[in-house]
């Protein structure tokens, strides 16, 4: 910084704006090829990384980051790169300060640090001693080039950003220490916001916050639990919503305008310095900066703690060995009767309780032919869907459809629980390759699958057929219903029909769909097949508010919202009911065309089917 007041000073005067992410921008702009580590552009492309710097700049960040992320020697080493670690780190710096002189403006160069990317011993493979000097190496080397401050950014590990604070104290440089949470609002290792801000604080860090993995959204809790146990500023840049892939391409979901208006919430609830991870542009960063321009950081006295409650019941599961009635669902698609279901996620712990509770008045209501039992949805983990299917079907008699992700499957743990299924009496399989864990960064809990959609499909075909993976025979056949997902609003509408079409070929029997709030596109894809070949269960989920339909519109992959249905939405004095009356009349339009309704209910309000299915015409 050019004026004579240190990076605390300069938080008290107001919110401090970040500049967005250098990555996947500098990817658009330079990488030819993906062989080398964007860090190298400091190297070969020095350019470019200057031009990034100062469109952020000239957007309206007052502070940025160096374009070092991973230039860290064990990170390099995997690209033939090692010696150049400190080369990489000194030349980013030189970049940055370039580009602020020759913007004029007055902003903080902050140099980016990373984690290793491999995990610290026992669970992974680098010693604390290696991780130590990697780090030393990295900061020492953004300290001699010139650094304001250092960012540690995008950590999962408590102990690794300790040693990364160790290194930044050592080169005598205030920091911010920055961790990943995802959608369950804990770190890979189990750790909580406010844990992880004190843990951070007693570090020595000038700023603690949150980064990555997530869209702004869900960094609104994250910001709040860390402000109620720190007397430290706090910082949040989140990710451009939730990646996914488009022709090959990555691509995010959150729109500037979007970010703009979240970003007014992060600052509300106690951010004093906002910015953007992956995704996020220049345009997003111009955005937000139009949205906070006089918004002062609220005391601390004057935000809304938020507490978690946890139910003190005493747990309720039990495994059964009774073998449920078979099934009747596949009979009613047969017989080509309209069926209603609804899909409900497992709890995170021992206890069903609470879920079997509200299902049993659903029960007593008769409004639907079965439940769908999602299988660790956002690949957050919760009870088995065995477990909880089995509990639904033996405690309270209602059909299931066990869901299957396959992202942490092979072939030999999908044929364990396919038999397990079999035993215990569940015939409705539903299989979905399931959503990835939210950073790369995190531990990975899941093996690598060998699976696919159409492969676990051909498995229970099998079955059927009294064969198992190797081809020998079974006690007896088996009675597998076989379902798998279909997206009639994907962007890609000819990738998504080659996926359909494979599904079909490798028997699925029925498909649900991703949320629908447009008949149309529904109605066109069933027409390329003369119908659909076999029941389909249209997607519902009701919207809520404005704010709800902006969410699932930015930060929710698959889904699609028209902008009218937006405008609807947003202009509603009584937005809950229109979202239900919506998706009634979508329901009603699509009465010829679909065999059924696969219900989500919004925020888990289980119960809402009741009111949805009243005055329904769906028969």
């Amino acid at each position: 910084m050019t004026d004579n007041i240190t990076f605390n000073e300069s938080l008290e005067k107001g919110t401090i704006l970040g500049d967005g992410a250098m990555g996947t921008l500098l990817y658009q702009m330079a990488m030819k090829n993906d062989t080398k580590p964007v860090e190298e552009l400091c190297l070969s492309s020095p350019d470019s990384v200057r031009i990034a710097h100062i469109e952020y700049i000239r957007s309206g960040a007052t502070m940025i980051q160096t374009n070092t992320f991973a230039a860290n020697r064990d990170k390099l080493a995997s690209f033939g790169m090692a010696d150049s670690t400190s080369l990489i780190n000194k030349v980013g710096i030189e970049i940055a300060k370039e580009a602020r002189r020759l913007t004029g403006q007055e902003v903080w160069i902050a140099g980016s640090v990373g984690p290793i990317g491999r995990h610290l011993e026992p669970i992974g493979t680098v010693s604390l001693v290696s991780a130590r000097k990697f780090f030393q190496e990295q900061v020492d080397a953004l300290a001699e080039g010139g650094a304001d401050l250092i960012i540690l950014e995008t950590f999962s590990d408590l102990r690794e950003v300790e040693l990364a604070a160790t290194a930044a104290t050592t080169a005598c440089l205030p920091f911010i220490a920055q961790m990943a949470f995802g959608h369950d609002g804990l770190t890979s290792l189990g750790h909580s916001p406010g844990e992880a801000a004190a843990a951070m604080e007693s570090m020595g860090a000038a700023v603690v916050g949150c980064n990555c993995s997530v869209g702004a959204a869900p960094m609104v809790s994250t910001v709040s639990q860390m402000l109620s146990r720190v007397s430290i500023p706090i910082s949040a840049q989140p990710n451009a919503g939730f990646p996914t892939m488009h022709q090959g391409r990555t691509v995010f979901g959150s729109s500037p305008e979007y970010m703009a208006s979240q970003a007014a919430r992060l600052v509300d609830s106690g951010a004093s310095l906002i910015g953007g991870c992956c995704g996020t542009s220049p345009t997003h960063i111009s955005a937000i900066r139009d949205s906070i321009p006089t918004r002062a950081r609220p005391k601390k006295d004057q935000l809304q703690s938020r507490r978690i409650t946890i139910s003190t019941r005493e747990p309720s599961l039990s495994l059964d060995n009774e073998i449920p009635e078979p099934s009747t669902f596949s009979t009613k698609l047969k017989e080509h009767k309209k069926v209603i279901t609804m899909e409900v996620d497992p709890p995170r712990g021992f206890r069903a309780s609470s879920e079997l509770s509200q299902l049993e008045q659903i029960r007593n209501a008769g409004v639907l032919d079965a439940i769908n039992i999602a299988d660790n949805p956002r690949a957050q983990r919760r009870m088995s869907p065995l477990a909880m299917a089995t509990l639904v079907q033996n405690r309270l008699g209602m059909e299931t459809i066990m869901h299957l992700a396959l992202r942490h499957r092979n072939y030999a743990s999908l044929h364990s629980d396919l038999i397990g299924a079999h035993a215990l009496g569940i015939q409705n399989i539903f299989t979905v390759m399931g959503d990835k864990p939210q950073s790369d960064n995190y531990i990975n809990p899941y093996t690598p699958s060998n699976l696919t959609t159409t492969g676990a499909l051909n498995l229970m075909k099998s079955f059927n057929g009294g064969l198992d993976l190797s081809g020998e025979p079974l006690e007896s056949p088996t009675a597998f219903l076989k379902g798998a997902s279909f997206n009639p609003t994907a962007e890609d509408t000819d990738r998504e029909l080659r996926l359909l079409e494979s599904k079909l070929e490798a028997g699925a029997d029925f498909l649900l769909t991703q949320p629908v709030y447009n008949s149309e596109a529904v109605e066109k894809i069933a027409q390329k097949f003369g119908g659909f070949p076999v029941p389909v269960l249209i997607g519902i989920l009701p919207l809520r508010s404005a704010r709800n339909a902006e969410f699932l519109q930015n930060e929710v992959p698959g889904i699609s919202i028209p902008p009218e249905i937006m405008e609807t939405i947003s202009s509603s004095s009584n937005p809950r009911r229109t979202g239900m009356d919506i998706s009634r009349r979508i329901v009603t339009e699509l009465n010829d065309t679909v065999s059924g309704v696969y219900y989500m209910a919004p925020f888990r309000r289980y119960d809402s089917i009741i009111e949805f299915t009243e005055n329904l015409d769906f028969a």
